[in-house]
């Protein structure tokens, strides 16, 4: 997505060296699309382990959407600025709030203070809760709309994480899109001979280190790379150093 793209790039840049130390991020941009800066703040959150705000204008007001990590409370820290919000409201975990655009700077300066004062430094780091481990095989229109019934999901109720060991690359995964960002992926595991397919989004900068993991299985798995994300099948994985987690998605 060009929002999470820009995003990046903004927090990346040395322009915001003093965001970088602290524990949480304030974003802001008035050409941001209001309708989407709630996803762009949980994909912010996912990639940088942080609670996130990010803000677009709307006239004389800033408009925005919060993220946290598990187990911080961002409506706290959002509720602890109030005197400068014009409007709030959300829950643990995600939040919505209006402010005047001149007050962005001091909302952004207490909000982070708030939050280095409160969170707990595992609270910023990758945690996975795997609830169990299942081969490709086990991926089936069945297991997903099982899950379906246990929906919806949210806090006190998290999405099943599920992992799979030694994936491979079948050998026919390919770099595609219109810059040549993402991995179109075709994996296998060692353990049958289905082949899911799958999309690593922004992670071309590893398509030949996949593609030369391929079997026999005493070569080194395509799961022996980076954290990252895909979609594959149904379920979103997360890629660890060790193995490949996948919950399910919204749609098959």
């Amino acid at each position: 997505m060009l929002m999470v793209r820009s995003s990046r790039r903004r927090f990346d840049t040395t322009s915001s060296l003093s965001q970088r130390h602290r524990s949480s991020i304030v974003l802001y941009d008035e050409n941001w699309k209001k309708g989407v800066i709630g996803i762009v703040a949980s994909r912010l959150t996912e990639i940088y382990f942080r609670p996130t705000v990010v803000l677009t204008r709307d006239g004389d007001f800033a408009t925005g959407s919060a993220r946290s990590v598990t187990g911080f409370d961002v409506y706290s820290a959002i509720k602890s600025c109030r005197d400068l919000l014009v409007n709030f409201g959300g829950h643990t975990y995600a939040a919505g709030l209006t402010l005047r655009w001149d007050d962005i700077q001091e909302f952004r300066n207490r909000f982070q203070r708030y939050v280095d004062e409160h969170i707990q430094p595992e609270q910023t780091e990758a945690m996975l809760n795997i609830d169990a481990e299942i081969d490709f095989r086990d991926i089936t229109k069945k297991l997903h709309n099982d899950l379906k019934r246990f929906s919806p999901f949210g806090p006190g109720n998290t999405k099943p994480l599920f992992c799979t060991t030694d994936v491979y690359d079948y050998g026919t995964s390919k770099v595609v899109g219109r810059e040549q960002e993402h991995i179109k992926l075709e994996l296998v595991d060692s353990k049958s001979s289905n082949i899911v397919n799958g999309i690593a989004f922004g992670q071309s900068a590893s398509a030949r280190y996949i593609k030369s993991k391929r079997r026999p299985p005493a070569a080194t798995p395509v799961s022996s790379l980076p954290a990252t994300r895909f979609t594959a099948s149904g379920l979103q994985y997360v890629r660890t150093s060790e193995k490949i987690c996948a919950l399910p998605v919204s749609r098959w």
